[in-house]
């Protein structure tokens, strides 16, 4: 294996350097698989945050509608009172539908929080997992050196 060599592009590289460099690509190439499978889970959630902050937007509307009706109820006569209770039963209506919007907002903000934990979990796996990777491949790269040196040795017994 010392003694094989191949030519890319002019250049003459040894089989060692084959031995040495092919498994410290192939971790590289684990590792910026994992840190991109992270970055495809964060680029999910944020987009569910500006969702959620798109409906913000329509909250805000719901308050502006409640304090005009709220408004109008403290200028209200006592004679207009009965025109303005079915009005007010419509407001209601509406607001209890936008309160059903809010608890459905809120089990949102729930799963995000839950998938916020599971990708915090995620991360610290795939980090042990490079961490036990590389230890693996400092015993292998050992080992490897071990048996080149066993091979020279055979080679040349005698110097």
């Amino acid at each position: 294996m010392s003694d094989f060599e191949f030519k890319i592009g002019g250049y003459t590289f040894k089989g060692i350097y084959l031995a040495i460099f092919l498994p410290l690509l192939s971790s590289i190439a684990g590792g910026v698989w994992a840190v991109s499978d992270f970055y495809n889970k964060i680029t999910g959630l944020e987009g569910k945050v500006l969702s959620n902050s798109a409906q913000e937007a329509h909250i805000d509307d719901l308050s502006k509608r409640l304090l005009i009706v709220e408004q109008t109820m403290a200028d209200s006569s006592l004679n207009e009172l009965q025109g303005k209770l079915a009005e007010l039963g419509a407001n209601l209506t509406a607001i209890m539908e936008a309160q059903k919007e809010l608890l459905g907002l809120k089990d949102q903000f729930k799963d995000i929080d839950v998938s916020a934990k599971e990708n915090a979990l995620l991360v610290r796996s795939y980090e042990k997992r490079i961490q036990e990777l590389e230890a693996r491949i400092k015993i292998y790269q050992t080992e490897i050196d071990d048996l080149w040196k066993g091979l020279d040795a055979l080679a040349t017994p005698y110097g």
